[in-house]
């Protein structure tokens, strides 16, 4: 899909993409030329066919009215007349989630996160998961790359809300993929595209996202070795851990 692509939103607004945001398996994001903090996600290599039912089905349900944590499809986009994406707010200044669970990038990307900002994160993305079942939507493929945090105030945005497991009168819309890390024991190696997630399933993933976010705040062991994870030393560790970071209230 080029910048210069005949795009526009059910209610007839014709969308001029500014540049790119992002991009992944399934499609790209991009930012929308406008006042308003909107992005688009155009689908590739045949996708938006799969996902054309569902995200109708958000958007009919006005989910994106009934949710301050995720960006959910808003208006469906068409080219020439056929569906390619859908519109979404965007989490302007937002860093993604992964950067705040290893070492490294913390400190190159939220070099002032106190122990009370990673216990805010923590809250806010498990309210987050909390409100999104509420919707009757599972996050299913539950992971470090699933969110948005503001380097401020630790809001929490949580994205990629198309491929969620949703129901709607009677018909259930799977989530088709899920990481293996995230992922509870009894779903490893099924093929996931023809289970039925849970909110328990999600509680899994929510419970590892929670310990990186808390946890991956380690002092680095001693020797020549690349600030990663499996460098630093946590809590309660056997010996080849360490001390874990002291806590010091803030």
């Amino acid at each position: 899909m080029t910048l210069n692509a005949d795009l526009v939103t059910t209610s007839g607004h014709r969308l001029r993409l500014v540049k790119t945001l992002g991009k992944g398996g399934e499609g790209k994001i991009f930012q929308i030329e406008g006042d308003r903090p909107f992005a688009v996600k155009l689908y590739v290599d045949g996708k938006a066919a799969e996902r054309r039912e569902k995200v109708s089905a958000m958007i009919s349900d006005r989910l994106y009215e009934r949710s301050p944590f995720v960006a959910f499809p808003i208006e469906a986009v068409t080219s020439k007349g056929a569906f390619v994406g859908f519109t979404m707010r965007q989490a302007v200044g937002a860093k993604p989630l992964h950067q705040l669970c290893t070492p490294g990038d913390r400190k190159a990307e939220f070099p002032t996160a106190s122990f009370k900002f990673l216990a805010r994160v923590a809250l806010n993305f498990a309210r987050a998961v909390a409100n999104i079942h509420e919707l009757g939507s599972v996050i299913g493929d539950i992971n470090e790359s699933v969110a948005l945090i503001d380097q401020k105030k630790g809001l929490v945005t949580v994205i990629d809300s198309d491929s969620f497991q949703y129901r709607r009168e009677g018909q259930l819309y799977r989530c088709l993929v899920g990481k293996a890390e995230y992922t509870p024991r009894e779903l490893q190696g099924q093929s996931l595209g023809k289970v039925d997630r849970t909110i328990n399933h999600d509680a899994f993933g929510l419970a590892v996202i929670v310990f990186e976010i808390l946890f991956m705040v380690g002092i680095p062991s001693p020797g020549p070795t690349r600030a990663s994870a499996t460098s630093f030393r946590f809590p309660r560790q056997s010996s080849k851990g360490g001390s874990p970071t002291p806590h010091r209230g803030h």
